[in-house]
This record gives C-alpha cells, sequence and structure tokens, in this order.
C-alpha cells in the first residue's frame, strides 16, 4: 500500500444500535486487494449473521469519495455485474428514490444458503440516509424496509420483504489526508426468513456479498 492506493473497508450493520467495532484483518491486504470475514453476532436475544468486506482500490479508478459512493449507488448495474457470479444473482434492482442525501432501491436477488435450503431469495426496499451531523466523513445508514408496502415500476406492489426479517446498514467513506486514502466501511448483519442457524448462513452471505463486491469494482 502506498500513497497511490485508496483504502476501501466495508462494513455493513444490521442496525445503527450497533457499534461500530472494526479492525482490518491483519495481512488483509498481503496476497490480495481485498479480504472478508463473518461472524454471528447477538444483540439481546437475537443472532445476526455478520459480514466484513475489505479492499484497497487504487486512485487511478477512484479520485473521490463522491465516485466511490456513485459506484455503490448506480443499482441498475448490480444485474449485470452480478450475471456470472457464483454465491450471487440479482434478478432486478433499480433506484427508487435518488436524492443527495436520501435514496431508495429496490433488489431482488438470490444467494447460495446451506443444505437442505440450498438457495435463499430476497426481495426488499433498502432505505438510505446520509448522517448530515458527520463532518469528517460521508456517512449513509441504510434499512431493509421490512412491513412497509411499496409499488414497484414493472414489479407491482411489495407489501413486505421476502426472506429477511431484519436488515440494516451503514456505509461510510473518509478521506485521510496524510495518506492520500479514502477509508471506507460496509458491515452487514442480517436475521433471514428461514429457521436457518446463522453459524451456518454467516459463510454463505460472506462469499455473496464478496461476489457483489467484486462485481461493482471490477476486481
Amino acid at each position: 500500500m502506498n500513497k497511490t492506493t485508496i483504502t476501501v473497508i466495508f462494513l455493513i450493520l444490521s442496525t445503527s444500535a450497533f457499534a461500530l467495532d472494526v479492525s482490518v484483518p491483519k495481512n488483509c491486504f498481503n496476497v490480495k486487494n481485498y479480504c472478508s470475514k463473518s461472524q454471528v453476532v447477538r444483540k439481546g436475544v437475537k443472532k445476526y449473521s455478520r459480514v466484513e468486506l475489505f479492499s484497497v482500490l487504487s486512485e487511478d479508478d477512484y479520485d473521490s469519495e463522491q465516485v466511490i459512493l456513485d459506484t455503490y449507488f448506480a443499482f441498475s448495474n448490480w444485474k449485470k455485474i452480478t450475471r456470472d457470479k457464483p454465491n450471487i444473482g440479482v434478478h432486478k434492482s433499480l433506484s427508487l428514490k435518488d436524492q443527495d442525501s436520501s435514496k431508495l432501491q429496490y433488489v431482488d436477488f438470490t444467494i447460495k444458503a446451506p443444505f437442505p435450503v440450498m438457495k435463499l431469495k430476497i426481495k426488499m426496499v433498502i432505505d438510505y440516509k446520509k448522517n448530515l451531523k458527520d463532518t469528517e466523513s460521508s456517512v449513509f445508514h441504510f434499512n431493509g424496509l421490512i412491513n412497509k408496502s411499496h409499488t414497484i415500476p414493472g414489479v407491482g406492489v411489495l407489501r413486505k420483504a421476502v426472506g429477511v426479517v431484519e436488515f440494516s446498514g451503514l456505509i461510510s467513506v473518509k478521506y485521510l489526508e496524510d495518506d492520500g486514502e479514502y477509508l471506507v466501511y460496509l458491515i452487514f448483519n442480517s436475521i433471514p426468513e428461514l429457521n436457518i442457524l446463522p453459524g451456518l448462513t454467516a459463510p454463505y452471505l460472506e462469499r455473496a456479498m464478496l461476489d457483489l463486491y467484486k462485481g461493482l469494482f471490477e476486481i
């Protein structure tokens, strides 16, 4: 890693109530420019599958915080970039609202799941809100609108989310002036609708999110 490198760390959280207890795995970037890990976390009586993705991207390709965010928020590209991925397939992804500080995404995707389920199909609307109080970095919190009805163009009415009972997260991009780098966090925690042990689902979610990430940033 040198001055011509952007450090990108994606962390996806289940809820903003989760503490940001994040550490990059040792030797994360020694072999590749990305790594990931998964685990089970507990909040009260609930257990969530957590996935953390970490990557280093060159500033030759991503020269600002906004370019990185725009790459992620280009929701219409999600289907194309996962077309040949083994662990995730996005069937439909589109923007329902696109404002500077507020976005809505509809996404319909399938991921591999442990035996005997084999596949987990998820449909939901995700609400992204920018944290305007954070002046040092660009932060968006996002939540799956699990029990809220939405009319989806070309699809019809989605009365509630399919495949998950809880989903939320955070994406943060911060410029590190001394290093000339951008630090980005994305953590994902979720509880699937099916009664599958979190310890079994976490590695499958990790592989699926890594496939999506690699497709988005062409690594």
